[in-house]
């Protein structure tokens, strides 16, 4: 979940850098030919606590997420069935104290998705670590789904049942975290939000 160019440089102690979640890997066949999917493991749902649920409707602004707010503070998963309009343009933030945003941006119409961790918390060690990932989406029949792992230093996005995943390690202060989900353009006609908090994977905890 690193990078070879500033890995060295990560301010973690006693560990430094982290695995990904483990995936499964399988083949879909789309009218563009063959897709790798990656999803995440069945075995990670025995981490979830009890679901949280959101349903929103003809949201063209900020979106209400208090009712996600004490499931989203530490480690999450979130599950979004989210229905654009064609020109949409929105994003989900994950927000750590006054300044401290991790965003993930959704522009339907350019049919591309960006996770920028450029304000995402500690971001000087190295010139090379604050930036966005960009990558391309799409909807099928209207619809995208999203998939999000939030561990206290990494986002993990799965989109449309894996056809496209980004990874990013984060580190932001050790501050509550809030989510938030707004558009810039166009509306979400419809969003049906899915959280857990996830307890720790490690034996014994």
């Amino acid at each position: 979940m690193s990078n070879w160019e500033y890995a060295n440089d990560v301010p973690t102690s006693p560990w430094r850098s982290a695995m990904t979640i483990p995936r499964a890997l399988s083949l879909r066949k789309t009218d563009a030919g063959w897709l790798l999917l990656q999803q995440p493991v069945r075995e990670l749902e025995q981490l979830r606590g009890k679901p949280v649920t959101a349903t929103l409707k003809d949201v063209k602004a900020a979106a209400d997420l208090s009712a996600l707010k004490e499931a989203t503070a530490g480690p999450f998963e979130l599950e979004a069935d989210l229905m654009p309009s064609a020109d949409a343009v929105f994003h989900l933030k994950l927000l750590t104290g006054a300044v401290e945003e991790t965003v993930l941006r959704v522009d339907v119409p350019n049919r591309k998705l960006t996770l920028d961790r450029t304000r995402s918390g500690r971001v000087d060690f190295h010139k090379r670590f604050p930036g966005a990932a960009v990558t391309p989406v799409r909807l099928i029949d209207g619809r995208m789904k999203l998939r999000l792992f939030v561990d206290t230093s990494s986002v993990e996005v799965f989109v449309n049942d894996g056809e496209t995943v980004l990874t990013s390690l984060i580190l932001p202060t050790a501050a509550d975290r809030r989510l938030e989900l707004a558009v810039a353009k166009g509306e979400l006609r419809r969003a049906d939000l899915r959280v857990w908090k996830l307890a720790s994977a490690w034996m014994g905890r």
